[in-house]
């Protein structure tokens, strides 16, 4: 677009239709590029958080899910089996890290809390071919559950 009067024409009319934008926002007229810019308020909040975080094995190839919410989405398992499929006894095997984290403390460890929170019989197992953060289930029959 080689003429000043399209570019003008152009960027009022950009302008024509964000008027009815309730959000905070701002048209640029087009660059010597042809680009035009805009800007926009974000009204709503984000609603999806970022919880991954570099893999310490593999150093950044890779991502795993953020030590900060570990804990939960165990706990979140546990919670499934034994609420809704009406499991008594589980077993989880996890690493040597992670499983010293969970045993973490006598009384408060996350162990202790889920047994007394969920009434079962839970057994930690750690499995030094795991990686950090991986956890799996088990019944009492040793099946795996997932």
């Amino acid at each position: 677009m080689e003429s000043n009067d399209h570019k003008n024409a152009l960027h009022k009319y950009m302008q024509e239709l964000m008027e009815n934008d309730r959000a905070k926002h701002n048209v640029l007229p087009l660059t010597k590029f042809g680009l035009m810019q805009i800007t926009r308020q974000r009204i709503r909040p984000v609603t999806e958080i970022n919880t991954m975080e570099q893999c310490p094995l593999c150093h950044g190839t890779g991502k795993i899910h953020s030590t900060v919410v570990i804990d939960e989405e165990i706990e979140r398992k546990i919670a499934y089996y034994v609420i809704e499929k009406g499991h008594k006894v589980l077993t989880l095997k996890t690493s040597p890290i992670l499983g010293a984290y969970l045993r973490r403390g006598w009384l408060n460890s996350y162990l202790s809390k889920w047994r007394k929170h969920y009434k079962v019989k839970l057994d930690l197992e750690e499995v030094t071919d795991f990686t950090v953060l991986q956890n799996e289930l088990f019944n009492e029959k040793g099946e795996k559950l997932d």
